[in-house]
């Protein structure tokens, strides 16, 4: 249903992607950024049809459409990232300074979560259908093993969480700078920066916050039930 209303609203703007962004510069950075989340979205949404074909595929091209697709997912993750540290660059009026500033910031915390998420993504291996009894009545073409050690996962939640927390502090730095005399009301523009992003960077860090510890938790339950058995 996700991907249906996804496809729906791509459909529904390509007008405007061919008027507003096609024209522009082949490489410009907001170009190849806008393209690069829109058609990733895509692509994987094409390589997750390959599910209901219905014909059983090899373990290798199983894996090599499963690796397309979560690559795709991490290039799409990527794009809308870097778009925001774009506008958040933006927003703070530019320079050298600045940018080293939050070039650093954003490097510090992109490469471990990628890496780490990368890692616990591609450690999935695909299995013969007939290890596999769910997929198989389905009618799936693949199936692949279960993954029970979540720790890569949760430590990239903890990851996000940190970063989720700058970023706060960042848009309340921001705030300080754009406040409004007492007496005058601040633009338009400027409040709906305030509380939109500080509800969503609060809202993320929640979700961050408990998302590592309910991966962690469940980690170390199914470790603790893989000690029983054995």
């Amino acid at each position: 249903m996700r991907n249906v209303v996804l496809i729906c609203y791509y459909l529904s703007t390509y007008d405007l992607e061919i008027t507003k962004i096609w024209p522009q510069p082949t490489l410009k950075l907001g170009r190849l950024l806008f393209l690069g989340m829109r058609y990733s979205n895509i692509l994987a949404y094409a390589l997750a049809c390959i599910h209901s074909t219905g014909n059983q595929a090899k373990l290798g091209t199983c894996s090599i459409v499963r690796n397309s697709a979560q690559a795709l997912e991490i290039l799409n993750v990527t794009c809308a990232e870097v778009t925001f540290w774009i506008c958040l660059y933006a927003l703070l009026g530019g320079g050298r300074k600045c940018r080293r500033i939050l070039g650093v910031a954003f490097l510090t915390f992109f490469l471990p979560i990628q890496i780490l998420d990368g890692m616990w993504r591609f450690q999935v291996s695909s299995i013969p259908l007939s290890q596999a009894p769910i997929p198989s009545a389905l009618g799936y073409p693949c199936a692949f093993a279960e993954q029970f050690d979540f720790k890569l996962y949760a430590i990239t939640g903890y990851i996000g969480m940190a970063r989720s927390i700058l970023v706060l502090l960042g848009t309340l730095i921001v705030q300080a700078r754009w406040a409004s005399p007492i007496g005058t009301e601040s633009p338009l523009v400027v409040s709906i920066i305030r509380w939109e992003g500080l509800g969503y960077y609060l809202s993320v860090t929640i979700l961050y916050s408990s998302l590592g510890l309910s991966i962690n938790l469940s980690s170390a339950e199914t470790a603790s039930c893989s000690a029983c058995r054995q």
